[in-house]
């Protein structure tokens, strides 16, 4: 079994916890930016950006309202509701399914690393570069929306960049949060994610009924509305969110919650989790 530098140095410095755990996070921090996978994250980004390139090439008569309900429109449809989730889900759901069947996880436990402070670590080096390429995505998403002839008008602040950008990278740590934690209660996390997926944020977040105060995109709507009830796209989340919805204080402390208690079962369940060499005990 072979283990990364990072991970090794770790190990010694156990009785260190704070420099064990960066350790840990940097190691997990590089295996999200060198991965195969992000080649594929990287075309999810662009998704959105193309839609809005595509759409403002062949509209040549969109008025600087349609683009801003555009780009509103993409954020919140596109970018939110899928491409953060499935995202989300590529990555945190095998946070450590994978090291488990390479060995490096057993070796950490068995150097008596805090479990659930390995998984709080490896939870946020995973997402702090995750979220910083969903920032840079948003923003190539809001200069293909306002820039050139017929770009939307913008509000003072700019609120929806920021608003839109803060909001992605909160849905991607909440996301993260609740498909870590589905990556160690069950057996098929992405089969249960994609199910997650499809009913709670696809299909209830898109009723007007209470039921879908269950979806996350429930509250980040709700977070952007409050946020840019003076720009353009204000128009767009009266339509998107008719009826009494829940005040952005509110929204952003439900999702702080879900977020905190998502990856403390992850912890705990990381910490009772019997984890074994399954490589070398299959040669």
């Amino acid at each position: 079994m072979t283990t990364d530098p990072a991970i090794e140095t770790a190990a010694p410095s156990a009785q260190n916890p704070v420099r064990a755990w960066l350790a840990v996070a940097r190691f997990a921090a590089g295996q999200t930016v060198w991965n195969r996978r992000v080649l594929l994250t990287l075309l999810l980004f662009l998704v959105p950006v193309l839609t809005v390139v595509v759409v403002r090439a062949f509209g040549h008569d969109l008025e600087r309202q349609q683009v801003a309900t555009l780009y509103g429109w993409v954020t919140v449809i596109v970018a939110l509701a899928v491409i953060v989730p499935l995202t989300a889900m590529l990555y945190f759901s095998s946070l450590v399914s994978q090291e488990a069947l390479e060995g490096t996880l057993v070796y950490l436990f068995t150097r008596r690393l805090n479990r659930p402070g390995v998984m709080a670590a490896k939870f946020v080096g995973a997402a702090v570069p995750l979220a910083l390429m969903a920032l840079l995505a948003q923003g190539l998403l809001f200069l293909a929306a306002a820039a050139g002839e017929g770009g939307m008008r913008t509000a003072s602040g700019v609120p929806e960049l920021w608003a839109c950008a803060a909001v992605v990278a909160l849905a991607m740590v909440v996301f993260g949060a609740l498909f870590a934690a589905l990556g160690v209660l069950v057996r098929r996390p992405l089969a249960a994610g994609i199910g997650y997926v499809f009913v709670c944020e696809w299909m209830l977040a898109n009723r007007q009924l209470k039921i879908r105060q269950l979806s996350v995109n429930y509250y980040l709507r709700c977070i952007l509305r409050a946020a840019t009830e003076r720009s353009p796209m204000a128009e767009l989340f009266e339509d998107i969110l008719r009826g009494e919805t829940t005040p952005a204080r509110s929204s952003l402390a439900t999702l702080a919650m879900v977020a905190a208690a998502a990856l403390l079962v992850a912890c705990l369940a990381v910490w009772r989790k019997e984890f074994t060499q399954a490589r070398e005990e299959q040669t």
